[in-house]
Parts: C-alpha cells; structure tokens; sequence
C-alpha cells in the first residue's frame, strides 16, 4: 500500500494480507514492520520499533464496531451487503483491462474519496484508494492473490508478552 500526505513524499508499505471470514492479517515489512489483525473481537495494531532502535512493540486495540465508520475498511473486505448500505456507485469507468468504480459516502465516515478498481479478466479488487480521515491519499495494491488456500486459526490470535500494556485505541470523532 501507498500513503501521500502533504507532509511527505509518498509512503510504500510492502506486506502480506490474509482474510478469512470475519477475520483479517494484515503483516507490513518494509519500511516499517507493523502488524493489523482483525481477530472477530477487536481490531489490534502492533507496531515495532525500527531494528536500530531496538526495545519491544506496542500493541493496541480496539472494539470492532460494524455500525462504525471507523472500521469501514474492514466492511469493504469482509461484508459486501454493509458495504453498500453505507456507499452509493457515482461513477463507472471501464477501460479494457479493468474498471473503476468510484463511490459516496451515505453517511458520514473516516473515508473519502473511495475507488475500488476491479480486474475485468479475474473480477478480482486489485486496488483501493481513498483519503483518510488525516486527508492521506491511500493505495492499497492487491497483488498474488489466492483464493480457497488453507490458512491456520493461529495466525488471527494474539500472543501478547507478559507484562506488555495493551493501549485501547478508540475513534476520534
């Protein structure tokens, strides 16, 4: 994924994204390692300091809500019917390759600007776009997707060291 902020040149993350059902792995390596898991409960963030700087990650979390906005990305992946309830098609752009679907809020939400664009050959989404709630210009890049492939339960858990604090993250609307 790619983040532009008006602050900086744009950001590339490279990583692994695994969904199954309701839950979701999301594992960045490169520039920074940082980890997003949705685990049926509550959506965590661990993020590791840079190698260079060493010490422990911290590990947050927050109450999935599927009635807040806020937790909209995960709605996209996981749960097309919501997904609709909350967004209108306002343009459709076909090109030979593939098509891009522009798309409204309904409601209020974290999200703007939202384009989906879907592989015409495969019908697969193979990139997300919108603008954060910071304004961030956000591309996610799907790519090697596979489909039916046997993922272990272990990896949605979370195995937090003993004596780590857990920060309860929250929406800031």
């Amino acid at each position: 994924s790619t983040i532009k902020s008006d602050f900086s040149k744009p950001k590339e993350f490279v990583g692994a994204l695994t969904i199954s059902g309701e839950k979701f792995f999301l594992e960045n390596k490169k520039p920074d390692i940082n980890k997003i898991i949705v685990d049926g409960n509550y959506i965590w963030n661990i993020q590791y300091p840079p190698a260079e700087f060493g010490g422990s990650p911290q590990y947050g979390r927050k109450k999935i809500s599927s009635s807040k906005d806020s937790d909209l990305m995960f709605v996209i992946l996981n749960d097309p019917k919501k997904f609709f309830q909350k967004f209108e098609v306002v343009k459709n752009t076909s090109s030979e390759n593939s098509t891009q679907i522009d798309l409204k809020n309904k409601i209020p939400s974290d999200f703007k600007n939202l384009r989906i664009t879907l592989d015409n050959k495969s019908k697969v989404i193979e990139k997300i776009q919108y603008n954060d709630d910071l304004e961030n210009e956000v591309t996610i890049v799907l790519s090697q997707i596979e489909f039916k492939v046997k993922i272990s339960k272990e990896l949605f858990k979370i195995k937090i060291p003993k004596n780590t604090q857990v920060i309860e993250l929250w929406s800031h609307k």
